[in-house]
């Protein structure tokens, strides 16, 4: 019938804090995703309000990657309730991902690293040595050697966490507000993202912003080079996330001696996670 919804594959990250998702037709098979969509990993009346609008394409497939079993525990109660009937594909893991890698654990990996890495060498044509740089609730920066295999990496803590840290176990340290609206004016509280701060502050909440972008994007550059000590071949670097738009400027920063010494430019792919799902959705194993 001309009036129903047309049928829809669902390619989800379900993070610690956040939802992205997207959409593709299923016919046909070459159908553009959606525009990615960002939902609150903790309020299911959202989830509803979004997938259930008659407007949007009917979800009868869902792909879906998650480190956070909790908000996957209320996301399977969803799925029973509301699309009973659909197919659902969970990855929680690296296991049975298609990457040569050399973990020694990928069944206690999380799917997100697995898929941004997935897709970054995709990207890459499968060539190494490369960085993968996740800039989210973590940071995570994934060594790729020169064979175009997968070592591992390094994680720490991402820009949210270290600022609601030092708010929270400090006395005087301010609360970073509208942590996810970008702004340029020096007296909000949040961190910059049109500008990049000056390395040092004459007050309190410039010396924090500075010590924790420049913190974070002296950290990555640090790692990178400790990953790939032999500039020769170039490894490329590749940044998604959340927060790569903000720290990206700063790993371009000519000004920087650090940043000088990155060998390439820095590519910016927010959404690597889900295009790591689309890449997964065409291989033989897929639901």
């Amino acid at each position: 019938m001309s009036g129903e919804p047309p049928l829809a594959r669902v390619q989800v990250d379900l993070g610690n804090s956040r939802i992205k998702c997207r959409w593709r037709l299923l016919e046909p098979r070459d159908a553009p995703t959606s525009q990615v969509l960002s939902l609150p990993a903790d309020d299911i009346t959202v989830w509803t309000t979004t997938w259930s609008d008659p407007r949007m394409p009917r979800p009868v497939a869902w792909q879906i990657a998650t480190v956070n079993p909790t908000a996957a525990q209320r996301l399977e109660s969803w799925l029973r309730h509301h699309c009973p009937d659909a197919q659902v594909r969970w990855i929680r893991s690296c296991v049975d991902l298609p990457i040569p890698h050399e973990l020694t654990r990928p069944e206690a990996t999380g799917a997100d690293r697995g898929l941004q890495v997935l897709a970054a060498l995709n990207y890459a044509q499968g060539r190494g040595p490369g960085a993968v740089v996740s800039c989210g609730t973590a940071l995570v920066v994934e060594r790729i050697d020169a064979r175009g295999v997968w070592t591992g990496g390094a994680i720490g803590p991402g820009l949210r966490v270290a600022a609601e840290a030092l708010h929270r176990l400090t006395g005087q340290l301010p609360p970073l507000h509208d942590f996810d609206k970008p702004t340029s004016h020096p007296d909000d509280h949040a961190l910059p993202s049109s500008t990049i701060p000056a390395p040092w502050g004459d007050s309190t909440l410039p010396a924090l912003q500075a010590g924790l972008l420049h913190g974070t994007a002296g950290a990555i550059l640090h790692l990178i080079a400790r990953h790939h000590p032999d500039p020769s071949p170039t490894p490329w670097v590749i940044l998604t996330g959340g927060d790569a738009f903000r720290l990206a400027p700063l790993l371009r920063d000519p000004t920087d001696p650090l940043a000088r010494g990155l060998p390439c430019e820095p590519l910016v792919l927010p959404d690597l996670a889900l295009d790591g799902l689309e890449i997964l959705d065409h291989h033989p194993s897929r639901v």
